[in-house]
């Protein structure tokens, strides 16, 4: 029970980290460090617009907005239970993410945006080579 306890307050340690740092410095870490957008881009937007009953808005934020309860469950399946279900549905659903990611920048979906020339990396090796 104890172990139980120490994942989720340090999953929820991670997540307060992630919004401390993507809200009060530079946005999202890893548009920051690789100029695009990661696969989970929009979902907070999408969240927010569920709170406020726009499902046709949530959708089109990030359109796996309707599949995170299932991703909560397959992790807690395979937290709780560590059974075949919960893992093949995990790896569905983190596979449906990247696929989806992937699609929509190459649709050039309007919220998830590649501008490399801003990421940390290339400025580094700007400033590396000069």
């Amino acid at each position: 029970m104890k172990e139980r306890i120490r994942y989720w307050l340090g999953l929820g340690l991670v997540l307060a980290a992630y919004l401390a740092v993507s809200s009060l410095t530079f946005g999202c870490p890893f548009r920051f460090v690789f100029g695009l957008s990661c696969p989970g881009c929009g979902m907070s937007r999408s969240f927010f617009a569920l709170l406020r009953g726009d499902v046709a808005a949530a959708v089109s934020y990030h359109p796996l907005i309707i599949a995170v309860p299932a991703l909560f469950y397959a992790i807690y399946r395979c937290e709780s239970k560590n059974d075949r279900i919960g893992k093949v549905l995990l790896t569905v659903l983190i596979f449906l993410f990247f696929f989806v990611w992937i699609l929509r920048i190459f649709q050039e979906d309007p919220v998830v945006a590649f501008d490399f020339k801003d990421s940390l990396i290339f400025r580094s090796s700007r400033w590396i080579s000069s």
